[in-house]
């Protein structure tokens, strides 16, 4: 017999000061301390605005071909669609993996057989 102890899940107060969510970085901050004011758009810098924050991966065709996450997606890309394959005929399974001769080690008598017709 095992034990299971049930653990009580601990609400956490939402917010629901509109000008506070307006106005102010809603993150951890001391007790004792105001928030963390938001400033105006001008005061970040440009790039900040221009983040990819999407789950969605961006098309590849929006991505520029010179950049290091174009390559890094484009080898991703190749390496699910030769595990697709892999997976497929079998050819990532441990046994599969060696150097020695695949008709020998899996098929002896048809390859001694094969040899016995060649001659």
């Amino acid at each position: 017999k095992t034990l299971v102890s049930v653990v009580k899940a601990r609400d956490f107060p939402v917010e629901s000061d509109a000008n506070k969510l307006v106005n102010s970085c809603c993150i951890s901050y001391r007790i004792d301390e105001k928030p963390i004011a938001l400033g105006a758009d001008e005061d970040y810098p440009a790039w900040l605005w221009n983040l990819h924050v999407d789950r969605k991966p961006r098309p590849i065709a929006e991505i520029d071909i010179n950049s290091y996450a174009y390559w890094r997606r484009i080898r991703k890309e190749t390496l699910k669609y030769w595990n697709s394959l892999a997976k497929i005929d079998g050819w990532h399974r441990k046994d599969h993996k060696e150097t020695c001769n695949h008709a020998e080690k899996f098929y002896k008598e048809w390859s001694q057989i094969l040899r016995r017709d060649s001659c």
